[in-house]
């Protein structure tokens, strides 16, 4: 049976899309009202809440940056190609490379954290590690997954993010497309690396 609401009632939807899918937003009459999941809606009319889903969708980037990192390393002969920002750049001949040159910043943990830009729903995640060997130097091993809506303290990341997701990234291949197999949400996102493979030590993701 269909359940009774009331005008003032907040009712929450939840989208829960099928394999292969992501979902997208929510919309009302073509009008994008939230892309939120789930979705807390107060009522105040008779309205058509329509849930769109992707086949596989990718979030845009262009808003994104690097709120911190665990180290990084500034410049190689002259470049500054090995800085956070390089990890969400698009391009596989940029990396972000940990700050090698000084023995206490050459082990793990080490992290990066984004800032999407606003709160994003997004159900997996991809990893393209510097090489797709697995004795490489840095590639990353065991990992977590943290998410926060709000801003997390730098000196507490973890106690001030939530985990969604951990794991242990396996080579050979260049590119890692880990599914959580459910939908977590948060503007800041952190890849936080518990381990590594081969015996360089954690400095260059």
């Amino acid at each position: 049976a269909a359940e009774v609401v009331y005008e003032g009632d907040v009712v929450t939807f939840t989208a829960t899309p099928t394999d292969g899918y992501g979902f997208i937003s929510w919309t009302v009459n073509g009008e994008v009202v939230s892309t939120e999941n789930p979705y807390a809606l107060e009522i105040t009319e008779s309205v058509d809440l329509v849930a769109n889903f992707d086949v596989n969708p990718e979030l845009n980037r262009s808003a994104w940056s690097v709120y911190t990192v665990s180290s990084e390393y500034a410049g190689m002969d002259g470049s500054d190609y090995v800085t956070g920002d390089r990890a969400i750049d698009g391009k596989l001949s940029s990396y972000w490379h940990t700050d090698w040159d000084n023995a206490a910043n050459k082990k793990v943990p080490q992290w990066i954290v984004f800032d999407l830009g606003a709160v994003k729903s997004f159900d997996s995640f991809n990893y393209v590690s510097r090489s797709e060997s697995q004795t490489a130097n840095g590639n990353i091993g065991g990992y977590q997954l943290y998410v926060s809506d709000e801003a997390p303290s730098l000196e507490d990341l973890t106690g001030t993010m939530t985990m969604v997701n951990e794991g242990t990234f396996t080579y050979p291949g260049q590119e890692h497309q880990v599914e959580l197999g459910k939908v977590a949400k948060g503007r800041y996102v952190m890849l936080y690396a518990t381990s590594t493979h081969g015996e360089g030590g954690a400095n260059q993701f």
